[in-house]
């Protein structure tokens, strides 16, 4: 569960993100290619799956302001990294 005393609301995770939201506070900022990878090896999951995933919880955590996603990456080719968002 992830609790955003800013904006007065909680969010249910599954494994999955549980395990996702784990490894980007364990950093701080990660690219979406690490944790596809980390969730591979963690779930045994397919690649193609894994970043599917990925990319599904990234949107939603961006989306309710808990993290930064810097996407710039993506038209060059590049990884999406994302960062979890501070608030003052």
């Amino acid at each position: 569960m992830i609790v955003d005393t800013d904006a007065a609301s909680y969010f249910g995770l599954n494994r999955t993100a549980a395990f996702l939201w784990e490894k980007l506070q364990e950093t701080g900022a990660v690219t979406a290619a690490k944790l596809a990878e980390q969730l591979c090896e963690r779930f045994e999951v397919q690649p193609a799956d894994a970043q599917r995933d990925v990319e599904r919880f990234l949107d939603q955590v961006v989306d309710f302001g808990l993290a930064r996603c810097d996407r710039t990456g993506l038209v060059a080719g590049k990884d999406t990294e994302v960062s979890l968002e501070q608030h003052t």
